[in-house]
């Protein structure tokens, strides 16, 4: 606001400038899309550690990449990440194959399931209980690992009410707080009474893990790009810099898609993390865990890859394919400087890889 000229002499007047600071953006922002037990399907969750990927999609699984795609991002200097869960979900169009499919039971007449769909939610347990009058309305359910009897209590949720317009109205509380479970109240609610019951028991049904999904085979070629579709799980996140669908050997059923890849021939000279050069991605004798990736941009990863377990024979962690070759290495190239440390033998140990100076 310029100062008021009341008497002569000379007036400074500090006008604001037009420029701007540019904000930072980050530029190491991994998008993890693939196959898994456990957590939300089709829908990106943001997560900074490993610990957390275990947490909400259930870690390492010898049939899917994706845990040993996210562990190695992690290991390597990653530090934020999104993922997406795919799954084969019930459809009329599609009778074929095994469906994943969400755990549920009764509590009371509380309609119970799982947070998502996978045979997970077996492990968990619930109880009721009921409060002393006058609050015999009020209620408190506990999430329980294992059977009711161990007593090993994850969630719990205090003075609950099945009344719509009470401030802890059962549904709004833990449908908005539990990792685990989410609870439908029937229209016509009858007064709370102590119960037991576990996910995917008699009063409800099971859940499954469904068919494990090959990236490069449908109905996961579908899946993924459509993720990328406007209203898409991809399309939602505000921001990622690394696409990776560990496990996909050849990125041309995708090329076509919203994914917005460069093509191959386009792609930075920069190697991929887990050591792999991209122009050797198309090769099924170099398929390890968190190889098979498709970027949008370079990324930057710091530091030598982590140690390949070399497996041989029908058992091998690394090969959930059933065409996967017997046996096979993977040439271990540092990010920056290529070099190149000696590449493990297959066999049933794990090689450590020396860091490049």
């Amino acid at each position: 606001m310029p100062q008021p000229l009341t008497y002569p002499g000379v007036y400074i007047e500090e006008v604001p400038s037009g420029v701007r600071t540019i904000a930072g953006v980050a530029t190491s922002i991994g998008l993890f899309i693939g196959w898994a037990t456990r957590g939300p399907v089709n829908e990106g969750k943001r997560i900074f550690s490993f610990p957390e990927f275990e947490r909400e999609y259930g870690g390492l699984d010898h049939r899917s990449y994706l845990g040993y795609a996210v562990r190695n991002f992690f290991d390597n200097g990653g530090s934020d990440a999104y993922v997406i869960r795919i799954a084969k979900l019930p459809s009329p169009d599609d009778s074929t194959g095994v469906a994943a499919a969400t755990a549920t039971t009764k509590l009371d007449d509380l309609d119970i399931e799982a947070s998502s769909p996978g045979e997970w939610a077996h492990k968990y347990s619930l109880r009721l209980l009921t409060r002393a009058t006058p609050d015999e309305k009020r209620f408190k359910i506990d999430v329980m690992f294992g059977v009711v009897a161990d007593n090993v209590v994850v969630e719990t949720f205090e003075n609950l009410s099945k009344d719509e317009g009470d401030s802890r109205f059962v549904e709004a509380i833990i449908n908005a707080r539990s990792s685990i479970i989410r609870v439908k109240v029937p229209a016509s609610p009858a007064d709370p009474a102590d119960d037991e019951a576990t996910l995917g028991d008699a009063s409800g049904t099971p859940g499954d893990d469904g068919d494990v999904l090959d990236p490069n085979e449908a109905p996961a070629t579908t899946i993924v790009p459509a993720l990328f579709d406007t209203g898409g799980g991809a399309d939602k996140i505000d921001i990622f810099n690394l696409v990776c669908v560990p496990g996909l050997t050849d990125g041309g059923d995708h090329q076509d898609s919203r994914i917005g890849l460069q093509e191959e021939a386009r792609l930075p000279d920069r190697r991929l993390p887990g050591g792999l050069d991209h122009r050797q991605r198309r090769s099924p004798t170099q398929s390890v865990a968190s190889v098979r990736t498709l970027l949008m941009r370079a990324s930057t990863f710091r530091g030598c890859a982590p140690p390949i377990r070399c497996r041989t024979g029908a058992s091998g962690i690394f090969r959930p394919a059933a065409t996967s070759p017997a046996s096979w290495r993977a040439p271990m190239v540092h990010a920056a400087c290529g070099r190149r440390p000696p590449a493990p033998t297959p066999c049933s140990t794990v090689h450590s890889n020396s860091r490049c100076p």
